[in-house]
């Protein structure tokens, strides 16, 4: 079945070590260039269509062809956004199916970003406080021209240890944030990899709640996967009112598709791909091998050859 963890090698439990990549499903890439370059200062990096080597990887042949868009935060940091255009799939809206629903980048003042976006095509649907009242993580949270869900966030003291700090007005991504209706199980896929189960408590997700037309004190379980650095994956519990996300045959889900992790050994991981690892040319691969699996709340996880190289 896939998604399932199956058992990893007894002597050797790879590690989820960095992202690379952020794969958003957009409705028009040029569009979409012109958004996160004007608010945000993301720049170019690659711009192309979708490889076959890419499709036959994601098993995904409707993909091979559409336009493909890589950008990169000012600072040059290991990261990009990757927007791949494609129609709008009928029954998907944010925030309500399961999978990858946001991903919170570093930024460097939110405030100000909050005064810079009012004017774009960013929607702000949550303004700048702080988080549990703690002034050393400040955040917002934006919606892009297709729907994605951002969260962007200035860390301070003990959270930017951790995670680092933003280089430039808006840096790279270091949560990624999934949703499913099975919060044990999502814990128990990311601890079978070998990754550090922290945090788990239940706190209210005020986008989330309005998103479902739930009060907004509603709380939800949740915890978080630590990567071997300055990332992690959010893991949410998401209530019965929320489903599985459509997607069309031979196609990426839509919103944020699918989230690209460097790993320390891609031989010593045993899930099940939708296809075997091969090596893909173009970045953000740079001829590494890759392959993808699907976690317990339906979340797309691209699995790229070599952690140690940054």
């Amino acid at each position: 079945m896939a998604g399932t963890v199956r058992k990893l090698q007894e002597r050797f439990i790879a590690s989820l070590d960095h992202v690379l990549a952020v794969t958003i499903i957009v409705d028009d890439i040029g569009e979409t260039a012109r958004a996160y370059g004007e608010a945000f200062g993301y720049r170019d990096l690659e711009r192309r269509a979708v490889s076959a080597s890419e499709a036959e990887t994601w098993d995904c042949p409707a993909m091979e062809g559409a336009p493909l868009l890589l950008m990169q935060p000012e600072s040059g940091a290991d990261f990009a956004l990757r927007f791949v255009e494609a129609e709008p799939t009928e029954g998907y809206a944010a925030l309500q199916t399961h999978g990858w629903n946001a991903a919170e980048l570093l930024v460097q003042d939110p405030d100000a970003m909050a005064e810079r976006l009012a004017a774009s095509t960013f929607e702000v649907i949550g303004m700048p406080y702080d988080l549990g009242g703690n002034p050393n993580a400040r955040a917002m949270q934006v919606q892009g021209p297709s729907g994605e869900i951002l969260y962007l966030t200035r860390l301070k003291g003990d959270y930017a240890e951790f995670f680092g700090t933003a280089n430039c007005p808006v840096d790279r991504g270091f949560i990624m944030v999934a949703g499913g209706p099975d919060h044990d199980a999502m814990k128990r896929f990311y601890a079978d990899l070998g990754q550090e189960i922290v945090g788990e408590s239940d706190f209210p997700i005020t986008v989330l709640s309005r998103a479902l037309g739930l009060p907004r004190e509603t709380r939800y379980p949740l915890s978080s996967a630590r990567l071997a650095r300055s990332y992690s994956f959010e893991l949410d519990g998401y209530p019965e009112q929320t489903r599985a996300r459509p997607r069309r045959y031979g196609e990426l889900p839509p919103g944020i598709a699918m989230v690209s992790v460097a790993v320390n050994n891609l031989d010593a991981i045993d899930l099940e791909w939708r296809s075997p690892p091969k090596p893909i040319t173009h970045a953000p691969y740079n001829g590494r091998r890759a392959a993808v699996a699907i976690g317990a709340a339906g979340e797309w996880l691209e699995c790229v050859d070599g952690g140690e190289t940054k």
